[in-house]
């Protein structure tokens, strides 16, 4: 069970594409995802807390 999703957030990647996402998900205390709405929205459903 995913802990926390970040998600309607504006989170930047630092990668050499300097990528934007808009997910993020936690889960025992480490990031287990980062991406899109679309590509998060399965965390979201099974998530204990979701912050908008």
């Amino acid at each position: 069970m995913v802990d926390i999703c970040f998600e309607d957030s504006i989170i930047y990647t630092a990668d050499a594409q300097n990528t934007v996402a808009e997910v993020l998900v936690v889960q025992d205390g480490n990031i287990i995802f980062v991406g899109s709405t679309k590509d998060g929205a399965p965390y979201k459903e099974v998530a204990k807390e979701v912050v908008d």
